[in-house]
C-alpha cells in the first residue's frame, strides 16, 4: 500500500515495448513520474499539471475543444490529426513538407457502450508503410499517426429525427516524423480539431438529412 501522494501507473512506451510501470508522486499540483523509485536521483521522466488538467480554448456553440499540456523529458507533447483518406498537410515553416498513409477500420461494439447508450462504434486509424505507395516528393516526411473516435447513440422511444443524438469520443496521437516547433503544433491543432469536427458534424447532417431512420 502507498500513501495517497505515491503510486504505481503503467504508460505507453512505444510499440516494442508497449505499456511498462512508472513510479509516480503528486507534487505542488503537478504528477511526476519515475522509470522506477530508486531512479528519484536521476529525476522526473515527465510531468502532468493536476491543478488544470483540461482548459478550453475554443468553443462555437454546443461544441467545446480542450487542450492539455503533456511535458515529457523537458519538451511539450501536443497533438496533431489527419482528417481524410488524401490530404496534403499544410506545411508549418521551416519544416518539411509532411503527408500521411493510413488505414481505417470502423467496428461495432454494443457490449461495451455505456448503460443508456443505444450502441457503440469506434473507427480506428492507423498510419502504415506500403512500398508501392512511395513518398510524394523524396523530401516530404511521413506522418504516423493513430486516431480513434467512439460513437454512442442515445436509447429514445419512438425515434425521430429530431431525437437522434450522438456522444462521441475522439483521440489522436501523431508522429511528425521530425522536429516542428512547438508553436506550430499548437497553431495547427487549434485550428485543426475544431475544423474537423464542425466538418464531421456537417457530413454527416448531409448524408442523413432526407434518409429514413435505420436504428
Amino acid at each position: 500500500l502507498f500513501p495517497t501522494n505515491v503510486g504505481i501507473l503503467r504508460k505507453w512506451t512505444n510499440y516494442v515495448y508497449g505499456w511498462q510501470q512508472r513510479y509516480f508522486e503528486v507534487e505542488n499540483g503537478s504528477l511526476l513520474y519515475y522509470k522506477s523509485e530508486n531512479e528519484k536521483i536521476f529525476g522526473s521522466r515527465g510531468s502532468i499539471t493536476i491543478r488544470c488538467v483540461w482548459e478550453l480554448f475554443w468553443e462555437e456553440g454546443e461544441m467545446k475543444m480542450y487542450k492539455r499540456n503533456l511535458e515529457i523529458d523537458g519538451l511539450v507533447q501536443d497533438p496533431l490529426k489527419a482528417t481524410h483518406l488524401v490530404k496534403v498537410h499544410k506545411r508549418v515553416w521551416p519544416t518539411a513538407q509532411r503527408e500521411s498513409l493510413f488505414w481505417s477500420h470502423t467496428r461495432r461494439f454494443n457490449e461495451h457502450r455505456d448503460a443508456d447508450a443505444l450502441d457503440l462504434f469506434l473507427v480506428c486509424n492507423h498510419s502504415c508503410v506500403r512500398p508501392d505507395v512511395p513518398l510524394k516528393q523524396s523530401s516530404n516526411v511521413r506522418v504516423g499517426l493513430t486516431v480513434a473516435m467512439i460513437c454512442q447513440t442515445k436509447p429514445v422511444e419512438d425515434l425521430t429525427r429530431n431525437d437522434v443524438s450522438c456522444r462521441i469520443i475522439y483521440v489522436s496521437r501523431v508522429d511528425p516524423g521530425g522536429w516542428v516547433p512547438v508553436a506550430g503544433l499548437r497553431m495547427i491543432y487549434k485550428r485543426e480539431y475544431p475544423k474537423f469536427l464542425r466538418g464531421f458534424t456537417e457530413y454527416v447532417v448531409k448524408n442523413t438529412r432526407s434518409t429514413p431512420l435505420i436504428l
